[in-house]
């Protein structure tokens, strides 16, 4: 069993043994309904008998990414505040009316980037999601603020808002252009913040413009940044990041 833990649900992947043929070995369940005694499990059943690469939570969704490269998501596509995105990445949400968040949604939906091609790698936080293609382009969906998508400013112009969530909404994967072409191979994101390691361990990040801002505060750039890191260790790389609020850990490994 592998859980993952979310500020609105709780999600499980399950492997069942002994396998049996024509059986569901693999399965995905959800716990979301809140304020409903017994909690309810729900059965993800878009993901049976899917083997996955990645299960992977934000606050309010849930990825779940096929060794094949297969992205599905579930949960709350809006979350607390009313996202300017869908977090879910499958378009425009509706919502039921003014004030009013949608309910959670527990049938997994396929997440499609523009070219279609397979997805290597996802990470998830409070309100984005960032994933990595076969061909190592960065793309973001959720919520815009701060730069939390690596290419979009918000503003607190009330005139210009309707402009602006016109504009700025990341209701589907959006490529983070100033990161076209450079081979990212490993991605992580956390609150208004993102970032991406290289094959050639060269790390950038970008976020954090907005709200507390994070380990991505205080740039003067509003796209992605590379970081100039001080004391890695001779013949090492940086390979991997995790990030924080406001820290981050680098995965190294040998040149």
């Amino acid at each position: 069993i592998h859980a993952i833990l979310g500020l609105r649900f709780i999600a499980l992947n399950i492997e069942l043994y002994p396998k049996k043929a024509d059986d569901v070995n693999r399965l995905v369940i959800v716990h979301g309904q809140y304020h409903v005694e017994p909690p309810m499990l729900t059965r993800v059943r878009a993901l049976d008998n899917l083997e996955l690469r990645q299960l992977v939570g934000g606050s309010f969704h849930c990825c779940a990414l096929s060794k094949t490269g297969e992205l599905f998501t579930f949960g709350h596509p809006e979350g607390f505040d009313i996202s300017n995105g869908n977090l879910l990445g499958t378009g425009r949400p509706a919502r039921p009316r003014l004030g009013l968040n949608p309910l959670p949604q527990f049938d997994a939906s396929r997440v499609n980037i523009a070219n279609g091609d397979p997805i290597t790698h996802v990470a998830a936080s409070t309100y984005s999601t960032v994933a990595l293609s076969i061909d190592s382009n960065a793309y973001c969906w959720g919520d815009s603020d701060g730069n939390a998508l690596g290419d979009h400013v918000p503003t607190n112009d009330d005139e210009n808002q309707d402009l602006f969530q016109q504009s700025h909404r990341g209701d589907t994967p959006l490529i983070v252009s100033g990161l076209r072409g450079i081979p990212a191979i490993h991605a992580d994101v956390c609150y208004t913040n993102g970032a991406i390691t290289t094959i050639d361990g060269r790390v950038f990040l970008w976020g954090g413009l907005m709200w507390e801002g994070g380990l991505a505060s205080n740039r003067s750039d509003v796209g992605p940044t590379e970081l100039k890191w001080h004391g890695i260790p001779p013949g090492y790389q940086a390979s991997a990041i995790s990030l924080g609020h406001e820290h981050g850990y680098l995965l190294l490994s040998s040149t």
